[in-house]
């Protein structure tokens, strides 16, 4: 039994080592998240606002802090041997575990959701391209810097006008001449990709959906090692 519970303890040491850096890695996921949205809302409120997208990084900022704290008590209780913080432990451990499922969850939704949000919001403002000088300066700084063209595709032009030179490539005078009418000139050309896309994908959401779930996993077994060295330590004090 003392070397079964040896064995538990050093998981656990290692299990909420493991912790510590899930939690660093959430809060930096969640920081990145923030910093990519109001870095794009600052820069480019003239094509599209999504200032309704700031609470999921939060939350998730705040639960990676949680984690982190977490493991600490963690690995006071095993050194102490304390039954009564171990379940403690497990009890924090298991609503983290509960809270990280809700925002892996709403993460998949969520990007669906700003997918849509930007879609509107951009499909309004290029409409507007030619005839607000901020909105034409958000556009063409939002192209150049993404790397992307229209909204969801650089067809998304054909509406309002020629291809803007921001979409080039090699931007020059008179670069993006001809492409809506050639598709392979277009390829050749400008860039293709839809900005809403290239955006997401520069976010990486789904990045912070696995990174959860592989720590959401590692918890589940420090739940269960938790329950078993609270109960060893129990038996122990009232030896």
């Amino acid at each position: 039994m003392g070397c079964a519970t040896g064995i538990v303890k050093f998981l656990m040491f290692l299990f909420n080592f493991v912790f510590v850096v899930g939690g660093v890695l959430m809060v930096t996921f969640g920081v990145l998240v923030f910093t990519g949205y109001q870095g794009f809302q600052d820069e480019y409120a003239h094509v599209v606002k999504v200032d309704s997208f700031k609470a999921p990084p939060i939350i998730l900022i705040a639960v990676g802090a949680a984690v982190f704290f977490i493991a600490f008590m963690g690995c006071c209780g095993v050194l102490r041997e304390n039954n009564c913080m171990m379940m403690t432990y497990a009890v924090f451990l298991t609503i983290i575990l509960l809270v990280q499922v809700g925002l892996a969850v709403a993460a998949g939704l969520y990007e669906d959701e700003l997918r849509e949000v930007l879609q509107k919001g951009m499909g309004k403002s290029i409409d507007k391209y030619g005839q607000q000088k901020e909105v034409k300066e958000a556009w063409d700084a939002m192209q150049s810097k993404l790397k992307c063209c229209g909204s969801d595709k650089y067809t998304d032009w054909s509406k309002h006008g020629p291809v803007p030179e921001s979409c080039c490539i090699n931007p020059t005078p008179g670069c993006s001449d001809g492409v809506l009418e050639n598709p392979s000139t277009a390829e050749e050309k400008i860039h293709t990709e839809g900005c809403v896309n290239k955006f997401l994908s520069d976010v990486k959401i789904k990045w912070v959906v696995y990174a959860a779930a592989v720590i959401a996993g590692v918890e589940l077994l420090g739940i269960v090692f938790s329950c078993c060295l609270a109960a060893r330590f129990r038996r122990k004090n009232y030896a």
